[in-house]
């Protein structure tokens, strides 16, 4: 169900396996509850953003959130380049899947070094 009032949308089956039999895995964080599937054991955050939430939330991630702090941008520049080259050790060529990518800072590596396709 989910609600435009509230941003969030409850998750009442596992995305994986389609049951609805887990139990909280952890303490809430920011007010979001994470579950384990009791079926596959999937781990998922059981009342995440809504559309409406996930709208809101980037329209001002990047100016508010993800670029407020000159110094933090300089280490997740570091970073995306560290995390570059041991990707890059392992595989020259193919496409890249980036779960969790948030941003997706680092894609803009492969994109400017390697011109492959990105996806996350």
């Amino acid at each position: 169900m989910s609600s435009k009032k509230t941003m969030t949308e409850e998750i009442k089956y596992c995305p994986w396996c389609g049951k609805g039999n887990f139990r909280i895995w952890g303490a809430p964080v920011r007010g979001f509850k994470s579950v384990k599937c009791n079926s596959c054991g999937l781990i998922f955050v059981r009342n995440r953003l809504n559309q409406n939430g996930l709208t809101n939330y980037y329209k001002k991630y990047f100016s508010k959130v993800h670029q407020a702090d000159d110094v933090l941008n300089i280490q997740r520049q570091r970073m995306y380049q560290l995390e570059f080259k041991l990707i890059n050790r392992f595989g020259k060529k193919g496409k890249v899947l980036d779960v969790g990518c948030s941003g997706g800072g680092i894609f803009w590596m492969f994109l400017k070094i390697m011109d492959t396709g990105v996806m996350g």
